[in-house]
């Protein structure tokens, strides 16, 4: 009921009746914890949503965790779309972090570079890997865009197969490097640092060769090693455009047979109670007769 937020109908009035939630992994620092995996949610009509997500918590001065970091996304529906206004340039204010992203999106489109030109690919890809990951020298939680059989890429492994496919292991995996993009530019929505972690959460735009635009939302942190800033954090995802056009053409729901039930259960108890207050109505309108009756004998 926000004028400033008008497609937001409240997530938590469904209601929900009961919730599952299963960490993937989970990095404990010593005033900062990160977790991320899978949730469901199942409403009183058997209903249920799913979605992966992101979790960062942090202590306040009593010593109790709060999000300061939250991002949920559903497995995306594959459609394209197009953009017709370019985007903004990210603002970012920390220069590392910045740098990192730049060097992020410029791998990536090397990959699908030598991709195109039938070179070692895979090479690059595990370049794209190392230079930009933090899996050396500390645990990574990554949830891709497009993982949905094995959504999580806790390993080097994981992440290399998400960007050059070619991994028994990971059957899904087609190389989303490998489109090839003509372009990755991330725009910053917001940036914070806490202690030696680094967040920013934004928007990713990929241009393929033939001018096709696809807009995700993400989510990254970063840390310092002696490899420079690297990422220990990455969730990326592409909006379901099906799932939103759905949310947009809520119509009513068919009446059930509870809401009958509910229905005729209320409109008897009203008859009930109107019929004790007509009792004592006229309980009270003898009492006056039998008052008018004995002062006229009198």
């Amino acid at each position: 009921m926000d004028d400033n937020y008008p497609k937001d109908t409240g997530w938590a009035l469904k209601p929900w009746v009961r919730y599952d939630l299963k960490n993937a992994a989970v990095i404990l620092e010593e005033k900062t914890a990160f977790a991320m995996g899978e949730y469901v949610f199942e409403d009183a009509n058997g209903g249920t949503s799913e979605a992966q997500y992101t979790f960062g918590y942090v202590k306040d001065e009593e010593g109790a965790l709060r999000i300061h970091v939250f991002m949920a996304s559903t497995p995306s529906d594959g459609e394209d779309q197009e953009f017709r206004q370019e985007p903004k340039e990210a603002n970012l204010t920390e220069q590392a972090m910045e740098a990192a992203q730049l060097a992020w999106g410029k791998k990536l489109v090397e990959v699908g570079n030598v991709y195109v030109m039938k070179g070692d690919y895979h090479e690059i890809a595990e370049e794209l890997v190392d230079d930009c990951y933090a899996y050396s020298v500390r645990p990574v939680l990554f949830k891709p865009a497009e993982a949905r059989l094995i959504p999580f890429r806790t390993t080097r492994a994981g992440a290399i197969s998400y960007y050059a496919g070619g991994n028994k292991i990971y059957p899904e995996d087609w190389g989303f490097a490998l489109r090839p993009w003509k372009s990755a530019r991330l725009s910053t929505e917001a940036a914070i640092i806490h202690s030696t972690q680094g967040l920013v959460m934004g928007h990713a735009y990929f241009d393929d060769a033939a001018g096709i635009q696809r807009k995700a939302e993400y989510a990254m942190g970063f840390v310092k090693s002696s490899l420079g800033v690297l990422i220990n954090l990455h969730h990326t995802n592409f909006p379901n455009y099906t799932e939103i056009r759905m949310m947009q053409k809520i119509q009513a729901k068919a009446v059930e047979q509870y809401q009958v039930l509910q229905a005729q259960k209320d409109w008897a108890d009203g008859i009930v109670q109107l019929g004790k207050y007509g009792r004592r109505v006229l309980e009270l309108l003898r009492e006056r007769r039998k008052l008018r009756v004995g002062e006229m004998q009198r």
